[in-house]
């Protein structure tokens, strides 16, 4: 047992206790300042050892009578193991077992030195032991900005070390060390530590709530996952890797939640051009393994929680899964694979209806394998639940008795939707629902007249068809938009050879349909002199713009130049073989005109094989030279 404080009284020579100072650097500078090592000052005084190295109370008060200092500082800065050996207390705060170091200590030569030359007494009780000396995260000193210095101290077993004696060995070399010591830059993350300790109440980081020992451990593993490749060897670390690592992960943490997740976005997409299933520990790296192992920590929730969170709405995890100690119950992020396994359909399908609904944020998926296209839109999961009861297009035909081409109509003018959005596709494989089918159905026959007997001219749609000789889709679009005025179903079964029309009336609707306003390409000569044959090329830059239109005199939907597009290429352009037209002038010397003034072609000839100029050019020029037309054309 430690004897009572109350009992000791103060040593004959004493020395300040300084800020920060733990008791093993006090006892040891106070007993070496009275001429004794310290193992035999302690015993000298009853003071045991084993206790100074538990930090046993009455221990810590006994020295702190003998030094003439405030015990409750002294215990304060003075690291204390819990109840259970795991923790050490330092202040108010609790840091890992691994965090103080009880065997060894690091230490400044510059700091040493300034101890040296700035107090009195017995030089080997000058120097002073700093409290981050002892604690593995503050590894360079905040005054001097330089690496701190190793130690080797002799000790024996169940004992502390005799800081001033170790320190003492360095005093030779102190000048090298000095010198030798690497420069490192100011850590905002040690500071931050120190000012823990100290109870500042001024602190305003995300991480002021959560325990001192989990927040170091994460900064320096996120800083670990943000410098380094996930499958690092930490072990090959140095001591000025992990400083770096601890600044750079604590530079992104104090931010908070948003500025953590646009970090681990950055490693999200740092694996779109990897290989294989995205595994946590190769994505996030080493601060996956160690959030994992401490998961069950209720310090480390705050932690685990953000990861969680983010890990949730971006991969694609699936059912069962284990999210630092939660179990994904549903799936809310899918990959191409991911989603085509939960539909029960190919991953090309998947792929294509991925493209078609816009789920790859307009990112180019084509050289992206099917397990790094991602996406957490809602509308996935309606599709992935439509898909599990769909039927393919095979029963669709066998249930309407429809011929193909005319299924095809349906689906592409949107009277019978599919699931995978592909109704401009007609060799996709569609996939529709059972109620979609029905509805289609209802659709055609909605207020047909049930009879038994057809006339001659109650014919079938495609008999219809060829009666009117019109298109499929013109035909479907009477019946199913209900433009008809009268429609037969023979009795039985809602099939589509049992839809009659009245073919007089199909015949009546083709030939009374307006007229569209688009131009046919080879008329496009009328519209804009001189094209003629260069259409096609100018169709295909975009600068012409293509609709489909029914033609009464084709009987069918054809191609046409939209009238729109070609009034506005007129507006802004105009054609060698309309300025020859207007002035009069042979093409050659309509071209040398222009060039005499300095007008260029807008589109290069060797490509559209057309001279086209810009309209506004030539007006302003003519404005320019009144008379550049005049030309004797005799």
């Amino acid at each position: 047992m430690s004897p009572d404080p109350r009992a000791l009284s103060a040593c004959g020579f004493t020395h300040k206790h300084e800020e920060m100072e733990p008791v093993v650097g006090f006892a040891s500078r106070l007993a070496r300042l009275n001429g004794r090592p310290l193992r035999q000052f302690l015993a000298d005084k009853g003071v045991p050892t084993r206790g100074l190295e538990q930090a046993d109370e009455n221990a810590v008060r006994s020295v702190a009578q003998l030094g003439g200092a405030n015990a409750d500082e002294l215990l304060r800065y003075t690291p204390t193991r819990s109840a259970e050996g795991k923790r050490f207390f330092v202040g108010d705060e609790v840091f890992d077992f691994q965090s103080v170091h009880r065997t060894f200590f690091r230490f400044c030569p510059h700091c040493v030195q300034e101890d040296l030359a700035n107090y009195a007494g017995t030089e080997i009780a000058r120097p002073w032991l700093r409290l981050g000396w002892i604690l593995a995260p503050i590894r360079t000193c905040p005054k001097h900005n330089v690496l701190l210095v190793r130690t080797d101290p002799r000790r024996q077993r169940y004992q502390y070390f005799d800081f001033s004696l170790t320190i003492d060995g360095y005093r030779r070399e102190l000048e090298h060390l000095e010198r030798a010591a690497p420069p490192m830059p100011p850590s905002s993350f040690q500071d931050w530590v120190l000012a823990r300790i100290k109870g500042d109440q001024n602190l305003s980081t995300w991480l002021d709530d959560v325990p001192i020992y989990a927040a170091i451990a994460f900064c320096e593993a996120f800083g670990i996952s943000v410098l380094y490749p996930p499958k690092v060897n930490t072990s090959q670390l140095t001591e000025i890797d992990w400083a770096s690592a601890a600044e750079t992960g604590f530079l992104i943490a104090k931010d908070g939640e948003t500025s953590i997740r646009s970090q681990l976005k950055k490693m999200n997409d740092a694996q779109v051009h990897t290989k294989g299933v995205i595994g946590f520990r190769k994505t996030y790296g080493y601060v996956y393994d160690v959030l994992r192992k401490n998961a069950a920590d209720p310090g480390y929730e705050k932690l685990c929680g953000t990861v969680r969170r983010f890990a949730l709405d971006t991969l694609p995890l699936e059912v069962g899964t284990n999210v630092l100690g939660t179990i994904v119950d549903r799936q809310t992020v899918h990959s191409i694979r991911s989603a085509a396994k939960a539909a029960n359909v190919h991953a090309n399908t998947m792929r294509k209806i991925f493209e078609r609904e816009g789920f790859h944020d307009n990112t180019d998926i084509s050289l992206l394998p099917d397990h790094r296209v991602i996406t957490s839109n809602e509308r996935l999961d309606t599709i992935i639940s439509e898909l599990r009861e769909a039927v393919p297009t095979s029963s669709v035909l066998e249930r309407m008795q429809i011929p193909k081409h005319y299924l095809t109509s349906m689906i592409a003018q949107g009277y019978l939707r599919t699931i995978t959005g592909s109704n401009q596709c007609a060799n996709a494989k569609h996939q529709f629902l059972h109620q979609d089918v029905s509805r289609a159905l209802t659709r055609m026959f909605k207020g047909a007249e049930i009879i038994s007997e057809p006339s001659d001219r109650h014919l079938t749609v495609p008999e219809a068809r060829a009666a009117a000789v019109t298109s499929i889709d013109f035909i479907m679009s009477l019946v199913c938009d209900g433009k008809l005025k009268w429609k037969g179903r023979l009795q039985g079964s809602d099939v589509f050879p049992h839809l009659l029309v009245d073919a007089d009336e199909v015949v009546t609707r083709v030939r009374r349909e307006a007229k569209g306003t688009g131009i046919p390409k080879r008329q496009i000569d009328e519209h804009i002199p001189g094209m003629g044959k260069h259409v096609l090329k100018f169709i295909a830059a975009g600068e012409l713009e293509l609709v489909e239109e029914y033609s009464p005199d084709a009987r069918r939907t054809v191609q046409m130049v939209s009238r729109e597009s070609a009034d506005a290429f007129v507006m802004n352009y105009i054609t060698l073989g309309e300025l020859s037209r207007n002035h009069g002038l042979h093409h050659k010397q309509v071209r040398k005109i222009l060039s005499s003034v300095n007008i260029q072609t807008v589109f290069d000839k060797s490509r559209f094989e057309a001279f086209i100029y810009d309209r506004h050019q030539i007006l302003s020029a003519e404005q320019r030279y009144p008379r550049m037309w005049d030309k004797d054309k005799s």
